[in-house]
C-alpha cells in the first residue's frame, strides 16, 4: 500500500543524534519515509507496512546496543 499521510500525527521529533532514535523507541516506517513514535504493534497505522525497530547499519547497530545494555 502507499503512504496515504494520516502517519503525519504520529511523527517523531528529530533528536541530536539520530543512533539513539531506535534505543528511544522511535520505529520507521520504509514507505512513508518517517520516523515515528507508535506503541500499539509493529505496523505503520498509515500504510500497515512493517515498521523498522532496529538499525540496518552495523555501526549503528553496534551504538544501539551498547545503549540498550547500559539501560540494563
Amino acid at each position: 500500500m502507499a503512504c496515504k499521510k494520516t502517519c503525519k500525527q504520529y511523527i517523531a521529533i528529530n533528536s541530536d543524534s539520530t543512533h539513539v532514535r531506535y534505543a528511544i523507541g522511535q520505529k520507521r516506517c520504509g514507505t512513508c519515509e518517517i520516523f515515528l513514535i507508535w506503541d500499539h504493534d509493529n505496523y505503520c497505522p498509515c500504510c500497515g507496512h512493517k515498521l523498522r525497530i532496529k538499525p540496518k547499519n552495523a555501526r549503528l547497530k553496534r551504538q544501539y546496543n551498547k545503549i540498550l545494555k547500559q539501560k540494563q
